[in-house]
């Protein structure tokens, strides 16, 4: 998968404001922006909302930020690394990720808790998360994103709306977490998955009994909820 390693503003206000009703944001409503850049999405998200926290890394775009909103009581601008911070409470996170750290992103996503995320990824990784079992693309990141919430690719964005133009077409996926990924589920997929082709008896000693037929397959011919059913039976006589 090519990632991007430049930084590639949305500047196409028809998708800006399609992500905003995808999000059908309400001025009750508290929400979480990674990644905002120069703030083209940003200034629609504080239109439409009660209150937004921004998170930027880069310390100039950060002060881009603080200047282009000092007029604004409802938004905070926090220069930080989200992998790095305690994430203040939100109802919903609408965002354009980060191509390159995406899967770091989502995994701490998934252990908040919120109502929804509309999130621009990279297509080629969208589709990573709605891979199915046995596929080549069904990797670690597939089975957490299913086990805990109902994914769907909603739209798709071509490279026209971005300055500059990357060389990869992105998605607009919305994310409804059914549960919190606890961080003990979190690590037994990556042991599984980083061996995904050997049989699930070949990684794990369970105490308890596990049908054969989960036993036999590998990794990644497992659905997510076969998985659950394995972490479950593995944490329940572990404890």
């Amino acid at each position: 998968m090519q990632k991007i390693k430049k930084h590639h503003f949305m500047i196409d206000k028809g998708v800006l404001e399609k992500i905003c009703r995808y999000a059908n944001l309400k001025k009750s409503e508290t929400i979480l922006e990674i990644g905002a850049g120069t703030g083209n999405l940003t200034e629609f998200l504080t239109d439409r909302c009660g209150f937004v926290y921004a998170i930027e890394k880069d310390r100039n775009f950060y002060n881009t930020l603080k200047e282009k909103f000092s007029y604004l009581e409802n938004i905070e601008i926090i220069n930080a690394d989200v992998l790095r911070i305690d994430l203040p409470k939100f109802d919903k996170v609408v965002s354009n990720l980060p191509y390159g750290i995406s899967r770091r992103i989502t995994e701490r996503l998934l252990r908040e808790r919120f109502q929804l995320g509309i999130l621009v990824y990279q297509r080629e990784f969208a589709q990573k998360l709605l891979a199915k079992p046995g596929t080549r693309n069904y990797r670690y990141i597939s089975a957490l994103m299913q086990s805990c919430a109902d994914v769907e690719i909603l739209d798709g964005i071509p490279p026209e709306a971005f300055d500059p133009k990357p060389m990869v077409f992105s998605a607009i996926v919305r994310v409804k977490p059914r549960i919190v990924a606890e961080q003990h589920y979190i690590d037994f997929l990556h042991s599984l998955f980083n061996q995904r082709n050997k049989k699930i008896e070949n990684l794990i000693k369970l105490r308890g009994e596990l049908p054969e037929n989960l036993q036999k397959r590998r990794a990644f011919e497992l659905k997510p909820e076969e998985l659950r059913e394995i972490y479950s039976n593995l944490y329940f006589n572990l404890s």
